[in-house]
């Protein structure tokens, strides 16, 4: 069986892959190869996308997080190299419907990554197609493009330089530098360091309920939003957002306006009050 063949084979999905359901519309993914370091195979490529876009594509009351996490050591080693070796042509081949770095930058609903170990190449560019990262003090952020001879394809050339700047991202892909979870937070790769990998699972847990806890319609419109306006002008943008603002209320119809606000309204007035009532309390 080719390794396009296995790709598409969704009966094998759970041999590298488990997903369970947390509670409160939180899913978590957890990549299931740690004797692999979790390596990109074309099955774990094609078990991640089938399982995102299945999320994705379910009503926001059963799924308003995802969290991707991995069993082991590593978060990924990156693709397979040796596949790319043994059949020069795949890369044409990998279609949307098996590519995990596009399911989860267009999945409707938030994507944290739990990144621990090794996260290199192919495993950077998964992690940096998530929505918000979680990075332990073990993990080592490392683009091997340039040192593998194969030439990118799933976006880090241009993730990168829009988290870190120019310099850096060509200093990490160039010389195929190592990041440290201290570096990578440094240069807005992650949003938060936590000691030990058992720490991860608590910290994205936290996150993802405060997520849930919001407006699933503006949580998705917000992740939209904030995705295209990275590659427009602010002026661009900020027109893109009025026009976001519209599609958003002409979704709902009255009632459900009626009481989104309503429930707005009764956040709102809660938060005010707190502040009269002593020191502001943080989420």
């Amino acid at each position: 069986m080719s390794a396009w063949d296995i790709s598409q084979n969704a009966s094998l999905d759970t041999t590298v892959l488990q997903i369970r359901e947390h509670g409160s519309g939180i899913w978590i993914l957890t990549m299931a190869s740690p004797s692999t370091h979790n390596i990109l195979s074309p099955l774990m490529m094609g078990a991640l996308a089938r399982a995102v876009d299945h999320l994705s594509s379910l009503g926001d009351q059963q799924v308003r997080v995802i969290i991707l996490e991995a069993a082991g050591k590593s978060f990924s080693a990156g693709i397979d190299i040796n596949m790319i070796r043994d059949e020069p042509n795949l890369e044409s081949k990998m279609i949307r419907a098996i590519d995990p770095m596009y399911a989860v930058q267009e999945s409707r609903v938030p994507v944290i990554a739990c990144v621990r170990g090794a996260a290199f190449t192919g495993g950077f560019e998964l992690a940096l197609s998530c929505d918000i990262r979680l990075a332990s003090e073990d993990t080592v952020f490392r683009d091997n493009h340039a040192m593998y001879g194969v030439h990118p394809t799933r976006g880090i050339s241009q993730l990168l330089s829009r988290h870190c700047g120019p310099s850096n991202a060509k200093l990490a892909s160039l010389a195929s530098f190592p990041i440290s979870a201290t570096l990578a937070l440094q240069w807005n790769i992650v949003s938060q360091v936590v000691k030990s990998p058992d720490d991860l699972m608590p910290a994205a847990l936290q996150i993802a309920e405060s997520v849930a806890h919001n407006s699933s319609l503006l949580v998705a419109s917000l992740k939209n939003t904030i995705d295209v306006g990275r590659s427009l002008s602010y002026g661009e943008a900020r027109k893109f957002e009025l026009q976001r603002e519209a599609q958003y209320y002409k979704a709902m119809d009255s009632e459900d306006l009626a009481e989104t606000l309503k429930e707005g309204a009764r956040r709102f007035d809660q938060r005010v009050a707190e502040l009269g009532v002593g020191e502001i309390q943080l989420p």
